[in-house]
């Protein structure tokens, strides 16, 4: 796990954290297997399930939106030639974009990521249902493995997301 408490240069001033994601997950890929990027409000509510099962048989791990192709809230890139290189499209054309001032500003770091895989063809067949990978958070079950906390007021999100980890947790006391 990295955690990054300033934002790296190449980003620009006063970008919020969602337009990092292609500068952070290509400084990592050369040095690992897999890097994966999942949001702060994506907990894994189910921490018995195994990632590996996921990541078999594939170079990304993208999951399907309910509104969007694909959310890049949580995505996951084997070490290959072809995700190093789309990530660094990816970075080109978030490094264009004059408004990161948050999250949805200038279309979103979405808008860009699935533009650029889709021209890659990266963004299709291998997509995973979000209620395997990314389950909206209105759609959560006892055995949800990563819930997406998504559009939601900060205060409201903190007591679902506690209320969704202490739902976990009686899970987890019941399998023992």
């Amino acid at each position: 796990m990295h955690a990054y408490r300033d934002a790296p240069q190449e980003a620009g001033q006063n970008a919020s954290g969602n337009w990092l994601k292609p500068w952070v997950l290509r400084r990592h890929l050369p040095a690992h297997e897999w890097v994966m990027w999942i949001d702060a409000e994506v907990p894994v509510v189910d921490q018995s399930m195994p990632l590996d099962a996921l990541l078999a048989n594939r170079d990304r791990l993208i999951a399907m939106d309910m509104s969007w192709q694909f959310n890049s809230g949580i995505m996951g890139f084997r070490r290959t030639q072809a995700n190093f290189d789309a990530i660094g499209e990816v970075e080109q054309a978030i490094g264009g974009v004059a408004d990161k001032s948050s999250t949805y500003a200038s279309g979103g770091d979405q808008d860009a990521f699935i533009k650029v895989l889709a021209r890659h063809g990266m963004a299709n067949a291998e997509l995973v249902d979000c209620i395997t990978l990314n389950t909206p958070y209105q759609l959560q079950k006892p055995d949800s493995f990563m819930v997406h906390y998504m559009h939601m007021w900060p205060s409201l999100r903190a007591l679902a997301m506690h209320h969704g980890d202490f739902a976990s947790q009686m899970l987890t006391e019941r399998r023992a």
